[in-house]
């Protein structure tokens, strides 16, 4: 028996005995009809937030689609001094201690020195770091890279 039945059934007469038992049964039924009605109503909140969300994404991914079509992917022309310092620093160092002076990938790294990606300002700062530390020499230095004729 449940909480809700506790009560003892006292009754002595089994027909009395089993009203109580039938009546104790209703009120149980009843709080166990309420809460499924009450988690009917959440699950359906719950559903409609869902479906508020999904179509909001739906929207963003649209808007996002519909930004980038016609936009054709082309190389980003690497900046001389960034490209160059690059150069120099890979002489010095390799590809990999050269990534992680820079807190950056191989593959990113490479990019930047492509001109497949930009270097942020902040990571170029760190490259200057670099080459400073490393104190290049003159002949380090190819004056037909700066000044081609």
């Amino acid at each position: 028996m449940g909480p809700e039945r506790k009560v003892e059934l006292a009754a002595s007469d089994p027909d009395e005995k089993s009203s109580q038992e039938l009546e104790s049964l209703l009120v149980t039924s009843k709080r166990l009809t309420e809460e499924m009605k009450a988690l009917a109503v959440k699950a359906e909140k719950m559903a409609q937030e869902h479906a508020a969300l999904a179509e909001h994404h739906a929207q963003i991914i649209a808007e996002s689609k519909r930004r980038t079509e016609g936009i054709r992917l082309t190389r980003v022309p690497a900046a001389s001094l960034v490209n160059r310092a690059l150069e120099m620093a890979e002489r010095r160092l390799s590809i990999e201690e050269l990534s992680k002076r820079l807190n950056a990938l191989d593959s990113t790294v490479r990019a930047w020195r492509d001109g497949v990606a930009v270097m942020p300002k902040s990571t170029f700062l760190l490259l200057v770091d670099v080459l400073t530390e490393l104190d290049p020499s003159w002949r380090d230095w190819d004056e037909s890279a700066v000044n081609p004729t």
